[in-house]
């Protein structure tokens, strides 16, 4: 790997590590492994993933780097690169810029889901173009969203999901000129010393109990009818690590809907040490019978510099992560009328 280069490489040792320290939202957060060897011109990164590395490069032969400049008003295009060490599988890619599903260009087609398909040990490059920016700081993800026609209602595979089939590839845009202030984040809400402290929570649950029930007890599947309102908490835990914020967002059959049904697209969520936050959710169940998909995500420090300096060959990642991470795939199984 050449300094610099930031792509997420895959580490053979890893397949062994994660049968051990598999994330999951129920126990102890465990996050990817960062190997970090220090070099004449800063460090070398590395990030382990599940059977599948991936990062975003600006243009064919260039650096993997997490911070770029464009001029505003003006489109960014780069090149999603995506190593399948996994059977051969579907993805579906999307965009996300300040935290909403937006539309790109994949190669010549406009979507806002584009699903690819990669054999196994495949290596595969997607040149992508964003929506025009405007002048200013902007957070931006590529998605890779593993498994999306799985429907298994199987207890296992829906723990299985749990902080998994997700791949996020996170940048920061800085459009225009200088100064990018940073955008001002209205916390939705902030943690609280819980009064219960056990079984541990350090991660992020999705459930039907209520305010005083079991956070961490998991919910799976769900029936509905046609239409139905379902409503939910996004319960979050930071009982054992440093202070952070976050952004929460949500999918249904991979398309990005309101927390609160209604216009809440993200919810910005501050957890300081040892504490805890519960979001109350709802969602209208599709039309359509058969098996739909809900997936809550949340994203590390929205909005922080995630290398300094931002420009140039001497840059070091900073303090904050750029980790996205998804619950429990939850199976909302709509009746037929």
């Amino acid at each position: 790997m050449q300094p610099n280069n930031r792509w997420i490489h895959l580490t053979a040792w890893y397949f062994l590590l994660s049968v051990l320290l598999a994330s999951c939202s129920l126990q102890p957060l465990a996050l990817p492994p960062l190997i970090v060897s220090p070099t004449g011109q800063g460090p070398s990164v590395e990030y382990a993933g599940k059977g599948v590395a991936y990062g975003i490069q600006e243009a064919e032969g260039e650096k993997f780097w997490r911070v770029y400049q464009t001029p505003s008003g003006l489109s960014f295009r780069g090149r999603f690169r995506l190593l399948n060490q996994l059977p051969a599988q579907d993805y579906l890619l999307t965009c996300m810029l300040d935290y909403r599903q937006v539309p790109c260009v994949f190669g010549d087609q406009q979507d806002i889901l584009h699903r690819i398909s990669l054999a196994e040990s495949e290596d595969r490059y997607t040149s992508f173009t964003i929506p025009i920016l405007t002048p200013g700081f902007h957070d931006f993800a590529l998605l890779a969203i593993a498994n999306p026609d799985v429907h298994d209602l199987d207890p296992g595979y829906r723990l299985n999901t749990d902080f998994n089939y997700l791949y996020a590839a996170r940048l920061v845009l800085l459009a225009g000129n200088q100064p990018w202030p940073t955008p001002a984040i209205e916390y939705a809400i902030t943690g609280t010393k819980p009064v219960r402290t056990t079984p541990p929570l350090n991660g992020l649950v999705v459930n039907r109990e209520p305010p005083a029930g079991a956070w961490e007890r998991a919910w799976l599947t769900q029936d509905a009818k046609p239409e139905e309102t379902i409503e939910y908490y996004v319960r979050m835990g930071n009982d054992s690590g440093p202070s952070r914020s976050y952004a929460v967002f949500a999918f249904l059959d991979y398309t990005q809907i309101p927390l609160d049904g209604d216009d809440q697209w993200v919810a910005f969520v501050a957890l300081p040490a040892g504490t805890r936050a519960s979001l109350p959710a709802r969602l209208v169940a599709p039309s359509e019978p058969g098996v739909h998909e809900l997936m809550v995500v949340w994203a590390y420090d929205p909005y922080q510099m995630l290398e300094e300096p931002f420009e140039g060959s001497s840059r070091h990642l900073t303090e904050f992560l750029d980790y996205m991470e998804s619950s429990i795939r939850v199976a909302i199984t709509v009746s037929r009328p």
